[in-house]
């Protein structure tokens, strides 16, 4: 199917099209207007001048679905509302008809048409041209009213006040709020695109209002807008992970790190050392403990303690351990099992004390979760690898980098799961019996 997207650089736009180009289904026609004042939206600025462009014409003959991104929302003179929204909706109506063709068309509204400010009315009369084509020419005619979007690409002091927070918050720019208790309506984007593409598929949601819609809704609180993104900033420092359990909590953050600056990508981690090597804190939850990373030097023994309640899981991803446990007051010890090349996750029963039998810098990944009635005892012994060398490795999940020859630990929150060197990686395999446990060994 061949959708012509307007406004294809705008904010839905790319989000839609880029969707679309990854699709077998469909084949994306991209046009965008050209910017036509100051304050237009970029190349959809060009929405409020007066004659539809032959390119277009040419793609609305070739469309089996029509895509009506394209629109004016912040003019210099209010007189364009009317020509950038209603007049060209209705010319691209009108040179359908001339063509004799129908298409499935998609109007994008807002929630203001419902409204009677000069925006909202050349809302709703682009609305009430797209129903009244439908019904005369039979088409599939669809519109949506759409509440404050909100995502990637999303343009600063333009599209929503969450881009316009995002990017002062992330570059520590002071935000105003005048009302914390004021409600609004929220979107995500990529819920907006999947929508779109089930309408181009005959199945769009329509609400109660009669028109279509993206779900979920997200009513928020600015105040409690506010505290998230300000909160995903700190985090940084605390080290905290938002509670992605919630559907829009993960959402309002995957917008956040797209908002980012190229050169904050990354930051630097509070870096405990002593003779025995560092340790690196990452990643705390209020639900699933902390994750830290720790390097012990050749020749070195860690550990030798239990908690009554804490539980440690320890993952080798370079060099090789062994991990030894006896009950906590005593009791038998089993020895050491050899297991230098599977993966093994070892979560803490017992007393422990990992050893290292291995040829390289240990690096140890651990998670601390905090089940109840657990108590353990452990240490780590490291020997000394051959010439010293160890290769850098990047670790697993939003992107920690560890440089095993002693730089300062970095996280960089880039959604990266990749290995340079040759270090191997390791997949935990749940298990709980005593025993080594290693990374495969550098080739």
């Amino acid at each position: 199917m061949k959708v012509l997207v307007t406004g294809a650089k705008g904010f839905m736009g790319r989000n839609l099209c880029a969707a679309l180009r990854a699709s077998r289904e469909f084949e994306a026609l991209e046009h965008d207007l050209p910017p036509a004042t100051p304050n237009a939206d970029g190349p959809q600025g060009g929405a409020a001048s007066r004659a539809l462009p032959d390119d277009l014409r040419d793609l609305l003959r070739e469309a089996d679905f029509v895509v009506h991104l394209a629109g004016v929302n912040r003019p210099v003179d209010e007189a364009e509302f009317d020509l950038g929204n209603r007049k060209l909706t209705e010319d691209i109506l009108d040179e359908l008809e001339r063509t004799g063709r129908t298409p499935g068309f998609l109007l994008s509204s807002s929630i203001h048409a419902a409204g009677d400010t000069p925006y909202g009315v050349s809302k709703r009369r682009s609305e009430e041209l797209v129903r009244a084509w439908g019904e005369r020419t039979g088409a599939h005619a669809t519109v949506y009213r759409l509440p404050n979007t909100f995502g990637k690409w999303s343009r600063p002091n333009y599209n929503s006040v969450v881009a316009t927070w995002c990017h002062a918050i992330v570059r520590g720019l002071p935000v105003r709020v005048d009302d914390r208790e004021k409600v609004i309506p929220l979107v995500y984007i990529d819920d907006v695109v999947e929508e779109f593409i089930a309408c181009m598929r005959g199945a769009p949601f329509i609400g109660p209002d009669g028109y279509a819609t993206a779900r979920p809704c997200h009513p928020v609180k600015l105040g409690d807008l506010l505290d998230m993104l300000t909160g995903f900033r700190e985090g940084r420092t605390t080290l905290h992970v938002p509670d992605f359990s919630d559907r829009f909590v993960k959402a309002l953050y995957a917008t956040y790190l797209s908002y980012l600056p190229e050169g904050e990508f990354a930051y630097d981690l509070v870096q405990r050392s002593d003779d025995r090597g560092w340790l690196a804190e990452f990643l705390k939850s209020p639900s699933g403990g902390q994750v830290f990373v720790s390097v012990t030097r050749p020749g070195i023994t860690r550990g030798n303690h239990w908690h009554h309640t804490k539980t440690e899981k320890f993952l080798v991803v370079s060099g090789t351990a062994v991990v030894r446990f006896r009950r906590v007051g005593g009791g038998l010890r089993r020895p050491p099992a050899a297991d230098r090349h599977t993966p093994r996750l070892h979560p803490q029963h017992r007393q422990h004390r990992p050893g290292r039998p291995g040829h390289a810098v240990l690096v140890l990944r651990a998670l601390r979760p905090r089940p109840p009635g657990h108590v353990f005892r452990g240490g780590v012994r490291g020997r000394r690898p051959p010439r010293n060398r160890v290769p850098p490795l990047v670790a697993t999940l939003l992107g920690i980098v560890i440089d095993t020859n002693g730089k300062t630990p970095v996280w960089s929150p880039t959604y990266l799961v990749a290995l340079l060197g040759t270090t191997g990686f390791v997949i935990p395999n749940e298990r709980s019996e005593e025993g080594s446990y290693s990374a495969p060994a550098p080739h």
